[in-house]
């Protein structure tokens, strides 16, 4: 499925838990998946603070009860390789604008640089308004 920067999608939940993640990797034998709730932070590696969420059994990937609305997050789904080329890194991120016992609502940016400046200018531009 291809995303569009900007749109709202709906990830289902099910028992308090993700079971249908945009992205998942399981057909390599050294898969890395996980839901991670995400920060700037100038003393994080990259300039990025990860915190994950559990993961679940079976089809029950990831819990959500942790996150609350507003929140940033990125899924990740990595492919380890033996040969040169070494990782395969796939990332889908956004941020959640509705969640509730079914579905975790979230706006889809194309990478966290975008993610964070769509955050950072509504941020700036809520400060600015008026009372």
């Amino acid at each position: 499925m291809s995303y569009e920067s900007g749109v709202v999608y709906i990830v289902p939940i099910e028992q308090g838990h993700v079971v249908n993640p945009p992205i998942w990797e399981e057909h390599y034998p050294r898969a890395r998946n996980w839901l991670a709730r995400v920060e700037e932070d100038p003393d994080a590696p990259g300039g990025i603070r990860r915190k994950f969420m559990d993961r679940g059994k079976g089809r029950f990937k990831y819990s959500v009860e942790l996150l609350v609305e507003d929140d940033t997050i990125e899924f990740g789904a990595d492919r380890m390789h033996f040969s040169k080329d070494g990782r395969f890194r796939s990332r889908w991120v956004g941020e959640i604008v509705g969640l509730t016992e079914d579905q975790m609502q979230v706006r889809y940016f194309k990478g966290l640089k975008e993610l964070f400046a769509y955050v950072n200018d509504r941020n700036a531009r809520t400060r600015e308004a008026p009372e």
